[in-house]
């Protein structure tokens, strides 16, 4: 029992840094960077997970295409007004 609840937290932990990756590296292309904050402003900040994986994306830009490094710089900038831990 134990077993299947480490298994399902492991995989609600991947399923959220997929999402999050997608948000930061495939929708800000496609979408008004408004629209990218607000996703990623609806995380649980407070959750452990979530901040591991924020500061994990946030922290390695160069897996960024490289005209998307200002719109990453503009989102990290927006984000610190919402969520203190990125001040």
């Amino acid at each position: 029992m134990r077993h299947n609840i480490s298994l399902a937290s492991r995989e609600a932990a991947m399923n959220m840094e997929l999402f999050v990756q997608h948000v930061i590296f495939g929708v800000p292309t496609r979408k008004p960077i408004n629209k990218v904050l607000k996703l990623l402003c609806k995380l649980d900040c407070e959750d452990a997970d979530t901040c591991t994986i924020l500061f994990k994306i946030f922290t390695k830009p160069w897996k960024l295409k490289f005209r998307n490094i200002s719109l990453m710089a503009m989102l990290m900038y927006d984000l610190q007004c919402y969520q203190p831990a990125f001040s």
